[in-house]
């Protein structure tokens, strides 16, 4: 006869064959999902791929969806989701706060929604969370560390916004080195704890650091990195002298154009001098040419440098002194963070006004400036679709003064200057005799473009671009702009954005209808 005593698990026996069952199917679970995973190919190939078989909006709403919620690569599901933003801000912050929300555990859920959290304030303490979490994943550092850096250390937002970051920065110091040791092998952790070691202005470990990633032929450390570090060395002669002949050999290499060199030094000496709040040293190089500004742009930009050190007087001066040697840029004027601690004195109002009647007198000055520079070459024809689907031809459109804008949604730049082009449609444009087209360029042609447009609610017309019209108009980055007289003529044009674009586009159209 049986002892079945002798047969009967006892309790850590019953524990282990409990803890294999649950293992075998998790392990099975994550198998399905990988193997699903495979299946529908969660690479950056299969989500491009994914996108061209797209014809409905909900459709693409449901591929930005998946591959942001499932793609293993974290570049490929940001990808998506950087691009549903585009289209629908608001009701991507929405949807990624109910994920992060229903499933409060999961860093990832935690960092996709940080990622589009409403403020900087906002990103960090979410970034706190994803860090605890899941301590050895990368990505919560760097949505924690890179709104230090993008939002505080190079100056990106108002004052006002970097004063909310600042007594939050000690809390969240160890992290800048703890990303160093949890990711070895990209080039983040270094640029962050760099750029770090420059806003704290400790020289000795970021001379310690660039020296070695250099000796380590490290990919983050260059010309830029080392301009700032000179500068927080008070070696500013240095620093304009690594910039300059770097910017030299990119103009022997082919890469820059030579009429360019004065505005590329400056550009690159001043934003290392900013980045190591050496402003009297920038206020120093304004003052004393060389420099590519014209009087009045070096005066403004002196009450910007002011304006952020604190000294509201000398930037009241500066801007008095910009606007009587002609500066009129009431677009920049009002959008400019550097001056938001200007703003709430009495003085702000006179200063604007002074700016306001220069703009008023100078008008025929801009005029006669534009006419200068008219070109006179030929608009290579084109044939491409609206979002109806129809047909446009450039060509079919001779009689008319035509304004192109090639953009992309993806393009910063851009953004700023379709809302000039967009006021300029509802409130000044002729009602005959002009047609302006947003030609969308360097993605995909479909349903993007066209709800970003319908978003926005833009009076521009929509063109679907190609591959081939960079190359036939000849422009290496947008946005850019052209007007074309009613002759099929390239008249006048502008790559990225300008400030003044809103005083130039009536002019533009203007001085070709009269032709």
């Amino acid at each position: 006869m049986l002892d079945n005593d002798k047969f009967t698990p006892n309790l850590h026996e019953r524990w282990m064959m409990r803890f294999s069952m649950v293992f075998i199917a998790a392990a099975l679970l994550l198998g399905l999902w990988l193997a699903e995973a495979q299946a529908a190919d969660y690479s950056r190939k299969g989500y491009e791929a994914a996108l061209k078989g797209v014809t409905t909006r909900d459709e693409l709403t449901a591929v930005f969806a998946d591959y942001a919620d499932h793609a293993p690569d974290m570049d490929v599901a940001r990808k998506a989701e950087d691009e549903w933003k585009a289209l629908d801000s608001a009701g991507v912050v929405d949807r990624f706060r109910a994920a992060w929300e229903s499933d409060p555990n999961s860093a990832r859920a935690g960092y996709l929604y940080g990622r589009v959290a409403p403020t900087a304030i906002d990103k960090i303490r979410i970034g706190r969370q994803v860090v605890a979490l899941d301590p050895k994943w990368s990505y919560g550092y760097r949505l924690l560390l890179a709104t230090y850096v993008y939002d505080l250390f190079e100056n990106s937002t108002a004052p006002s916004k970097q004063a909310e970051l600042k007594p939050e920065l000690p809390k969240d110091e160890p992290l800048f080195q703890r990303f160093a040791e949890v990711d070895s092998e990209s080039s983040f952790p270094q640029q962050f704890l760099f750029a770090y070691r420059i806003y704290k202005r400790e020289a000795a470990a970021a001379r310690a650091q660039y020296e070695r990633a250099v000796k380590d032929s490290a990919d983050w450390a260059g010309v830029e990195q080392r301009a700032q570090l000179l500068c927080i060395e008070g070696k500013y002669d240095e620093a304009l002298a690594e910039i300059t002949a770097d910017v030299e050999t990119l103009i022997a290499a082919g890469q820059r154009g030579a009429e360019y060199k004065p505005s590329e030094i400056q550009s690159g000496y001043v934003t290392a001098l900013r980045r190591a709040h050496a402003y009297d040293a920038a206020i120093a190089y304004f003052q004393h040419p060389p420099r590519t500004d014209d009087h009045g742009d070096a005066e403004y930009n002196i009450a910007c440098l002011y304006a952020l050190s604190g000294n509201s007087g000398e930037a009241f001066a500066h801007l008095r002194a910009a606007a009587a040697a002609g500066f009129a840029q009431t677009y920049r004027l009002d959008s400019d963070t550097d001056l938001e601690i200007l703003h709430a004195d009495p003085q702000w109002q006179d200063v604007t006004a002074q700016v306001a009647a220069r703009k008023a007198s100078t008008t025929q000055e801009l005029v006669a400036g534009l006419r200068e520079h008219r070109l006179d070459k030929p608009a290579p024809d084109w044939e491409l679709t609206d979002e109806t689907g129809k047909t446009v031809k450039l060509s079919d459109l001779r009689g008319q003064v035509v304004l192109l804008d090639f953009w992309a949604t993806w393009c910063g730049p851009c953004r700023m200057a379709m809302p000039v082009i967009d006021q300029y449609i509802k409130t000044q444009m002729p009602k005959r005799g002009v047609r302006i087209f947003s030609v969308n360029v360097w993605e995909e042609p479909g349903l993007k473009s066209e709800i970003f447009m319908e978003k926005k609610g833009y009076a521009m017309e929509l063109l679907h671009g190609n591959k081939e019209l960079s190359k036939l108009y000849g422009f290496n980055g947008i946005p850019y702009l052209c007007a074309i007289d009613k002759h099929g003529t390239v008249r006048y044009e502008e790559l990225g954005f300008d400030y003044n674009l809103a005083d130039k586009l009536p002019l533009w159209v203007e001085d070709l209808l009269k032709e």
